[in-house]
């Protein structure tokens, strides 16, 4: 019905409303539906932002369906066809630590590179990346100009110090993940990362 006829229209100003609407579908659990909304949108909307925001909820929704391979290419979607996009950077990042997670490491490289000099290491627990290949001094290799950042959510000591603090984690361990509105479902975010 309304969806429908908002995902095939072609304006930006109806863009807001319809990722509202694609937010509601995704908390009533109606993932798969979102999705094929989330395509037609796309394709009703070649070259326009709107369909870079379209592309990176496709990876999100993907992501927590548990489809990897696919998130990957939706968040690299992104930056292919707007490099310039705010939502660019992001992108790249998902993909290249989706990509890591799944053992794609030509992928993960060349999304984790396209970034810039700069990896940071946040989205994983302190040990994976020496198991994956990707310490320090294995990353140097491939580019020794890079700076790597390290950041830790518990930081360096202490009894979660080797625990992952990924933004899930963070809204969960501070109660923001049971936001909402009452009578409605939780969020399943803040809307910003924490």
């Amino acid at each position: 019905g309304r969806v429908w006829e908002l995902a095939q229209k072609s304006v930006d100003a109806d863009a807001e409303k319809f990722f509202g609407e694609i937010g509601r579908l995704r908390y009533q659990g109606r993932r798969e539906e979102a999705l094929a909304l989330l395509r037609e949108f796309a394709r009703n909307n070649p070259g326009r932002p709107s369909e870079a925001e379209a592309f990176y909820l496709m990876g999100a929704i993907q992501q927590s369906m548990g489809r990897s391979r696919e998130a990957v290419e939706s968040f690299r979607q992104v930056e292919k066809k707007f490099p310039a996009h705010p939502q660019a950077a992001g992108a790249l990042y998902n993909a290249g630590t989706i990509a890591l997670s799944i053992k794609d490491y030509g992928t993960a490289i060349d999304s984790l590179e396209r970034l810039g000099n700069a990896f940071p290491d946040n989205a994983f627990r302190p040990p994976a990346l020496y198991y994956l290949g990707f310490a320090y001094e294995d990353v140097c290799q491939i580019n020794p100009g890079i700076i790597m950042v390290s950041s830790s959510g518990f930081g360096q000591t202490g009894p979660y110090a080797q625990r992952a603090a990924l933004n899930g984690v963070a809204t969960a361990m501070s109660g923001m993940s049971g936001a909402g509105v009452e009578g409605k479902p939780p969020s399943e975010g803040v809307g910003v990362a924490i």
